[in-house]
């Protein structure tokens, strides 16, 4: 079990247009942060594929 005051979720998205990701976050009510990673560079690091 996580502890929600230690929990820090974010979320790593290849996607380029900021806009889409605001319409994204908009529409699932996202409160976390979104780090933007066209390169994949943040993806390979944390193996966030799975």
């Amino acid at each position: 079990m996580y502890d929600p005051d230690t929990l820090h979720m974010v979320s790593i998205t290849p996607e380029i247009d900021r806009s889409l990701v605001r319409e994204f976050r908009a529409e699932y009510d996202g409160t976390w942060p979104v780090v933007t990673d066209p390169g994949l560079t943040a993806t390979a690091r944390w193996d966030a594929n799975r």
